[in-house]
């Protein structure tokens, strides 16, 4: 502490302890003025403060070091205020050593910057993931040649449009959508059996919702892709109940083992023509606790699911292979995020009566326009709140 005169800034008194922080004997500071505390570079600055003191009654300020006795620089916070001293107007200020608090301040920021280029690493490394992620995802070459139309009869179109909605949580995801096209070769010809034999020309569409999500979720779905991938290509499994019965072996084989019961739930489509007709579409299909809705003729119908995992699990029976001809009407798939999701006045979940009726209300809309009222509806029905899981809506127009 000390006290100046506001004129010249000599120094009327001070207690012992700025003696001892800046190297002085008390006889000494007293022959001194609060000038010959500062640096010489920030006289100008010293002076500009206390006119600010007086026109202000009082101030608090970091930016005028003290310098010590042997000349080191002594960063110090100073709090000022006018006083009367013997009569006479003076200015009182206390000043406070803040080399540890500076010190402390630059270890939290070595830090931070040192978290913050840990966190940078790993994002970095996340969004590379989900660019090998994405490049599994079914390519939307892919997806348009199978699932747009052309109008043409030849077209190996199996609907006439569709979308995707996909909104995972985080970077990557443990939802995710796969598909693949079987086109077998007729073993006496050796050439491509045609498009017209149904049960030679499959196109496989999987939606599906990995235990986790993040990126455990991300793994499990890569282990899932995988073995979708194995039982249909390399296995040559053509029904879809099959295949889930052949992938919910190999990851109870692979990470059950261990007593986890990581799998995922979802469908799985196989799209073929109907011959009978000669238009339309045949679907067989395998569905684990998500079923698809189909909305046709203005009424929506919940197709049917079984209520067990692709995973280890209470029940042990075979998947059931369930099959439909399409002539026309809109299928969806979907896994349980966009229900699920917290939001509205009273921060409930979406649940499905609602999803369903949505659904129901858009069904004349194209595509296109389907897919961004579906996003804009639960991007405002979350609102501030924080997106508790992936989101994956597909929707196919037969």
């Amino acid at each position: 502490m000390l006290v100046i005169d506001i004129v010249d800034g000599k120094i009327y008194t001070a207690n012992p302890k700025l003696g001892e922080l800046l190297g002085y004997s008390m006889e000494k500071l007293l022959t001194l003025t609060v000038f010959n505390l500062h640096p010489k570079e920030f006289l100008s600055r010293s002076s500009e403060v206390i006119a600010d003191v007086w026109e202000k009654k009082g101030l608090i300020y970091t930016d005028i070091p003290f310098i010590t006795s042997s000349g080191e620089i002594l960063p110090v916070e100073c709090s000022a205020k006018v006083i009367s001293f013997s009569g006479r107007p003076a200015i009182l200020i206390y000043a406070r050593d803040i080399r540890e608090r500076l010190r402390m301040e630059k270890d939290i920021r070595d830090k931070n910057e040192i978290i913050a280029q840990k966190n940078k690493d790993i994002t970095d490394s996340i969004h590379y993931a989900k660019r090998i992620q994405h490049a599994l995802l079914a390519s939307e070459e892919l997806l348009d040649k199978n699932l747009k139309g052309t109008g043409d009869k030849t077209s190996e179109s199996f609907a006439k449009d569709y979308f995707i909605l996909f909104k995972p949580k985080d970077i990557v995801s443990g939802d995710f959508y796969w598909a693949t096209v079987v086109k077998e070769i007729d073993e006496k010809s050796k050439e491509t059996l045609p498009h017209s034999d149904s049960f030679r020309h499959r196109f496989y569409l999987a939606v599906c919702d990995s235990t986790g999500h993040g990126v455990p979720g991300a793994f499990m779905s890569l282990l899932n892709i995988s073995f979708l991938n194995e039982a249909i290509t390399e296995k040559g499994i053509r029904k879809p109940n099959e295949v889930f019965n052949h992938v919910r072996q190999r990851l109870i084989e692979n990470i059950s083992s261990e007593g986890a019961q990581d799998g995922m739930d979802g469908i799985l489509l196989c799209l073929s023509p109907v011959l009978s007709k000669g238009e339309g579409v045949r679907i067989e299909y395998a569905a684990a606790h998500n079923a698809p809705v189909l909305i046709q003729n203005g009424k929506i119908i919940e197709l049917n699911a079984d209520k067990m995992p692709v995973g280890a699990g209470e029940k042990t029976d075979s998947f059931k292979l369930e099959t439909l001809n399409i002539e026309h009407g809109i299928l969806y798939l979907y896994t349980d995020g966009y229900a699920d999701q917290f939001g509205g006045p009273r921060r409930k979940k979406f649940m499905y009566k609602q999803f369903a009726s949505l659904l129901l209300s858009i069904q004349d809309k194209s595509m296109d326009e389907q897919k961004r009222f579906l996003d804009k509806t639960i991007e405002e029905w979350k609102g501030g709140l924080e997106q508790i899981d992936d989101i994956l809506v597909i929707g196919l127009k037969i």
